[in-house]
């Protein structure tokens, strides 16, 4: 019985107490303002951050203060980027669509794809996505 409580307590202390090389430096990150407006963009994207929660992050972990307007107009800037690459796509090439429909929040987003793509990674030119970002 003691046996099995000094393993458990053993295990306990090796999960939560960490090792030495917890503390160890794995990397040096040079941190710019293009890089956190990158940040701004995964954390609503990828995330599903809201605005208020971003400003939160950099404030909290960055120590750097951020108005919910400026996520706001980074992700503006972001989806105007987005909407020119998307337009100046060659869809001609397209002769049979495959077509769906996602949501972006609460509103219905039209998607597509080409039907006769078989690269299992399609070419950005064979998705595309109309509606609003």
């Amino acid at each position: 019985m003691y046996e099995q409580e000094e393993i458990a307590a053993q295990a306990l202390n090796e999960s939560f107490l960490g090792d030495k090389g917890d503390d160890e430096v794995l990397f040096y990150l040079p941190i710019t303002k293009t890089w956190l407006f990158q940040l701004i963009l995964a954390l609503v994207l990828i995330c599903h951050s809201s605005y208020r929660g971003v400003v939160e992050l950099l404030r909290d972990l960055f120590d750097w203060s951020i108005s919910v307007g400026t996520v706001r107009n980074r992700l503006q800037v972001a989806a105007a980027k987005a909407e020119e690459i998307n337009q100046a796509q060659d869809l001609s090439t397209i002769k049979q669509g495959l077509h769906d429909e996602i949501f972006q929040g609460s509103m219905p987003v039209l998607t597509g794809v080409d039907a006769f793509s078989t690269s299992p990674r399609a070419d950005i030119s064979t998705i595309f996505t109309t509606g609003s970002l």
